[in-house]
């Protein structure tokens, strides 16, 4: 993670052999995986990338927040092809080439009190079924560092759900298998290199919440004046960088 040149911090992905060093995709960062239908995007309304025939609607192509999640901190990669096949009863299994070499996927099972996960539910829209990513790369910070690592970011197209979980990484190389549930009514190859979590540092911090009780404060007025702009208020005048590499 990096806050400016000189201020960098470090994240390390570690191989937990020498075997996944070779063989798997190791992490990449999060701006390097932007899917293909966010880049076609236009910026505004009417599929247009002038304001003038949008009237100035800007469309999410515009909405930086938006696409800051998508590119903060690192991408896991599903290191080889996965065939998901559901049979005739609605059960699912996940296969791999058989000459692979390696484990990608677990199967847990049903959420039912002889499986993990009983009395969690299952993300809407996905098979009440677990499965987990096999764990091939651990993740050390520095000691007052932890991480998130969760769904990729405004991924609604990924034909999976992966849960989120917050890892105090920095006292050792954690590398664990990560669950996750197939989305209903898909079957087919989920292709290696798709992004199958999203691995964000933050330094732990003790935090209270105050209440802010007044109606407009400096902030507010400069939120209020981005409608005078057609295009990257937000951008040039409230938005800091954040770089990952």
């Amino acid at each position: 993670l990096t806050m400016g040149i000189f201020r960098s911090k470090q994240i390390i992905f570690q191989p937990i052999d020498e075997y996944v060093e070779g063989a798997q995709c190791a992490p990449l960062s999060a701006s390097e995986c932007m899917p293909n239908w966010y880049k076609k995007l236009p910026r505004y309304v009417n599929n247009s990338d002038k304001p003038i025939k949008a009237l100035g609607m800007k469309d999410l192509k515009t909405c930086v927040p938006f696409r800051d999640a998508m590119i903060s901190g690192y991408m896991m990669l599903l290191p080889a092809d996965i065939e998901v096949a559901v049979a005739a009863n609605g059960d699912v299994d996940i296969f791999t080439n058989q000459e692979l070499g390696f484990q990608v996927v677990e199967k847990r099972g049903l959420l039912d009190v002889n499986h993990q996960g009983f009395g969690m539910p299952n993300p809407i829209g996905t098979v009440p079924i677990m499965f987990a990513w096999s764990a091939t790369w651990g993740i050390k910070t520095k000691k007052e560092d932890s991480v998130l690592v969760t769904h990729p970011l405004n991924r609604y197209d990924l034909p999976f759900v992966t849960p989120s979980g917050i890892i105090d990484s920095g006292y050792f190389g954690v590398a664990g298998n990560i669950p996750f549930f197939i989305k209903e009514g898909f079957s087919g190859v989920i292709p290696k290199g798709t992004p199958i979590a999203q691995v964000i540092p933050f330094k732990r911090d003790n935090w209270k919440s105050i209440i802010n009780k007044e109606m407009i404060n400096k902030q507010t007025e400069k939120m209020l004046m981005r409608g005078r702009f057609l295009r990257d208020y937000y951008k040039k005048h409230l938005w800091e960088s954040k770089t990952y590499r």
